[in-house]
């Protein structure tokens, strides 16, 4: 079999993946991280759809009258995520990943049963809590799952996948309320159906759950390396014990859990430098802006959207969902290759003023509809809507999760990502609360919080947010002043050993050099 190489590091795998039973197996765990996203963009658009099921609100009456009841129903999902994720965190370093993932999928697929058959409005809100609670304790399990498994050769494209499965998710979240408005719309069940229907995924989630492999890195942390280089060589080598990748990979996650261990700095690490401040700083708002761009709206309540401007046909809102879903599915994949290529800078910048100029755009056309009721007028702002998620999906979404982890020095990585999910449910909560009852009271007027908030994320994107592109993780520590750039003399394929460090350890590969810098 031909033999492959990573950062020119022989390893004993395929050139091309499919073709390669050790990445085939690696692939169908990492996609177990992937269809949890799933589970978690079917939910996000699940009240959403719901708002365009007549019967959901003859079910649930106080909704359709009552904004701040709305934006409770919607935001007590998010609730959890403020305290929760610091339990799941604890509970994977302490029992592994695999426990953790276990109960996260099991709730979800209880607590929708608990939300389908609700007879009133409480019932609802505690089944979507505890659905909260059980996805906030497993989310950092999913995560770390899919990093630590993942082959080196295609942990981008693993996280991609798991961004484009929670579009696939919302897209079948607002497809099974379409069909159930079309074909059983007097029933009940036109509004259970597709709460019920949010088992299907945690259902085939299980028994991968159930039989993936633990991970090396936590094996490794308990002392059990013998067991943690048998899994990476059962799926980065396909069983070869001492292919050289492999050896590098056990080295790699011994030399970071010592590194881990010896730091015993507190939170405070994350503003005790002027780096780690500036770090402090992109993470927080990148985490909560991506909530409060405006995109919150339009994810949450597009329904009521739409019925500024005319649209209060509950299929033609469905269809609108659904369209959104799958234009979001392309352009987010899309987005995600060519950040590269691209850089993070312009994509941010991009994306943040073509928000900012569609969001002026609706703004406008919902006055002039609010003055003279033109189906012309609420067809454009319906086109600038679709604008303006695409300005979302070129920039927020695909950079949030990737540009936070790769900024964070390891040291503070852990506690960089936990205040990153803090203030993303934090924004959330707020988002799914106040939007509903501001938009019953003021209408399109609200649309102008977010420009101005899409004006001060430009701004803050343009001064703050530096560029990461062609950079090593430990090179990006040049760009924040942590990191001597002389220290880093290194150039792919060749080392300029008058320049480098004396206690740099060289040793040359067949298509370039693997440096490491001693303590």
């Amino acid at each position: 079999m031909p033999v492959s190489y990573y950062n020119g590091v022989e390893n004993n795998t395929h050139p091309t993946w499919w073709k390669d039973p050790a990445l085939r197996r690696n692939a169908l765990w990492v996609s177990l991280s992937a269809l949890m996203y799933g589970v978690k963009g079917y939910d996000s658009g699940m009240l959403n759809s719901a708002q365009a099921v007549p019967q959901f609100y003859l079910q649930f009456p106080s909704l359709k009258n009552n904004s701040t009841l709305l934006g409770l129903t919607t935001a007590v999902m998010y609730l959890p995520g403020l305290f929760l994720p610091f339990l799941g965190a604890w509970l994977a370093d302490k029992v592994g990943r695999k426990i953790p993932l276990i109960i996260a999928i099991l709730g979800a697929m209880l607590t929708p049963i608990i939300q389908a058959t609700s007879k009133n409005l409480g019932q609802l809100i505690a089944g979507r809590f505890l659905m909260g609670c059980f996805s906030s304790v497993g989310a950092v399990s999913g995560l770390a799952m899919c990093a630590e498994l993942s082959h080196p050769r295609f942990r981008a494209q693993a996280m991609s996948l798991q961004l484009s499965m929670y579009y696939i998710g919302n897209i079948l979240c607002s497809s099974v309320a379409y069909a159930c408005i079309t074909h059983i719309g007097n029933s009940e069940w036109s509004w259970r159906i597709p709460f019920l229907t949010q088992s299907v995924l945690p259902i085939l989630c299980l028994p991968l759950a159930i039989w993936i492999p633990q991970s090396p890195r936590w094996l490794v942390a308990q002392g059990r390396e013998d067991e943690a280089r048998k899994i990476l060589a059962n799926l980065h080598a396909n069983g070869k014990m001492d292919d050289p990748l492999v050896t590098m990979e056990m080295d790699e996650v011994a030399n970071a859990i010592e590194l881990e261990r010896s730091n015993t700095e507190g939170w405070s690490a994350l503003w005790r430098t002027k780096a780690n401040r500036w770090r402090t700083w992109i993470v927080v708002h990148s985490a909560a802006g991506a909530q409060l761009n405006g995109i919150g709206i339009i994810a949450y309540y597009l329904v009521p959207m739409l019925k500024v401007v005319g649209i209060t046909d509950s299929r033609q809102q469905s269809v609108l969902i659904i369209g959104m879903g799958v234009m979001n599915l392309g352009m987010n994949t899309a987005a995600t290759y060519v950040v590269d290529r691209a850089g993070r800078r312009p994509m941010w910048i991009s994306s943040t003023l073509t928000m900012l100029v569609c969001l002026s755009a609706i703004t406008g056309l919902s006055a002039s509809f609010q003055k003279s009721p033109n189906p012309a007028i609420g067809s454009a702002t319906v086109a600038f809507i679709f604008l303006f998620y695409c300005g979302f999906d070129i920039g927020w979404m695909p950079l949030g999760t990737p540009y936070t982890t790769e900024i964070l020095p390891f040291g503070i990585r852990a506690k960089g990502i936990g205040l990153s999910t803090v203030s993303t449910y934090g924004a959330l909560c707020i988002n799914t609360f106040v939007n509903p009852i501001a938009m019953s009271k003021i209408s399109w007027k609200y649309y102008f919080v977010y420009i101005f908030m899409c004006c001060y994320l430009l701004v803050v994107a343009y001064f703050t947010f530096p560029e990461t592109k062609g950079r090593t993780l430990e090179q990006i520590g040049v760009v924040f002043g942590d990191l001597d750039e002389d220290a880093l003399h290194v150039h792919r394929g060749n080392v300029d050993l008058e320049k480098a460090p004396a206690d740099l350890q060289i040793e040359n590969k067949p298509d370039n050099t693997v440096v490491t810098l001693a303590k």
